[in-house]
């Protein structure tokens, strides 16, 4: 069994706002208030979102069994705040086609960050089990809506993709001795 973990590594778009530096270097590390980026409202239709390239290995060829788990950290700014926060990947690097999941969360206590995850066995542009190629290609997208008295505060956006290795990548190697 492998697994690799992707973070943002650049952006791909740039809707959110960072409290400093980048959008992506905003949303890389689990750093609570530190760095974060906000979904400020009012949002539009209806969520503040960013796609953001990845960083990490590629799956490599001939694996199989493929899953992939998102993760988002995220909470509301202001006290009686409702947060919708959703984590997910893009197949186009567009943000008309992105494939979110989960559904949302609701952060509503802005003393604490909520951490979430998905998991997705499938691709959700197909239906179909995850192709190597199609896991290659996705991005990471982060959506956030927040009610009108607050913004959507989201520190961390990651995933993590398990495998079965192919035996050809396994590094195992059969030795025969023949003894004369």
């Amino acid at each position: 069994m492998g697994s690799v973990t992707w973070s943002p590594a650049g952006n791909s778009s740039v809707n959110c706002v960072p409290n400093s530096g980048t959008n992506w270097e905003a949303v890389l590390t689990d750093d609570a208030d530190t760095l974060f980026v906000k979904g400020v409202p009012p949002n539009t239709s209806p969520y503040t979102q960013d796609i953001y390239t990845k960083s990490g290995d590629p799956v490599p060829a001939g694996a199989t069994n493929i899953s992939i788990t998102v993760t988002i950290k995220v909470k509301a700014s202001g006290a009686l705040s409702i947060v919708n926060a959703q984590a997910g990947l893009s197949s186009s690097g567009t943000i008309s086609v992105e494939l979110v999941a989960p559904p949302g969360i609701a952060a509503i206590d802005p003393a604490a960050y909520e951490s979430k995850t998905h998991t997705l066995t499938n691709d959700p542009a197909t239906s179909a089990a995850w192709t190597v190629t199609g896991i290659n290609a996705i991005l990471l997208v982060m959506r956030v809506s927040a009610s009108a008295n607050t913004d959507g505060r989201c520190t961390y956006v990651t995933a993590t993709v398990t495998y079965t290795d192919s035996p050809a990548n396994s590094g195992m190697v059969l030795m025969i001795y023949d003894d004369l």
